[in-house]
């Protein structure tokens, strides 16, 4: 199992309204990798997008850089996505289509899930209700 942290988000901002203390907590998107199987699990939990775009974009392209990877891409943990994540995600797959690699999303959090649907994303990306649909899909 490897365990790859992306770089922590959580600040704590004192600001005073009305003579009270407010504190602010930023989210944290966090990557953990893992073999499972004959395929990469990876699972994104927080927010994704904005800065933590780039800060996702190196160990995620790196999951499929050998040519015929197999990844599974669990965004269930995930509360939002922005713009910056769907082009992550986007950059990721289509990476992996030129290597001869697949990835696929994994069951996507409700928000999530509505997001690709409004944005049509859900028809160019392969999506898969659980890990064990996803591993028949790729690993027949």
């Amino acid at each position: 199992m490897t365990f790859c942290p992306l770089r922590h988000r959580f600040v704590r901002v004192k600001t005073w309204h009305g003579g009270a203390e407010l504190i602010r907590c930023q989210a944290v998107l966090r990557l953990d990798v893992q073999s499972q199987g004959r395929m990469t699990v990876a699972r994104l939990t927080g927010e994704f997008g904005g800065s933590r775009e780039s800060e996702a974009a190196a160990p995620l392209m790196s999951l499929v850089a050998t040519a015929g990877s197999r990844v599974a891409v669990d965004v269930s943990g995930l509360q939002a996505i922005d713009s910056t994540g769907l082009s992550m995600l986007m950059n990721l797959v289509a990476r992996g289509r030129l290597n001869d690699s697949r990835v696929v999303l994994v069951a996507p959090s409700p928000f999530v899930a509505g997001v690709l649907r409004v944005t049509k994303l859900d028809t160019w990306l392969e999506i898969r209700p659980d890990l064990d649909a996803a591993e028949k899909a790729m690993c027949p």
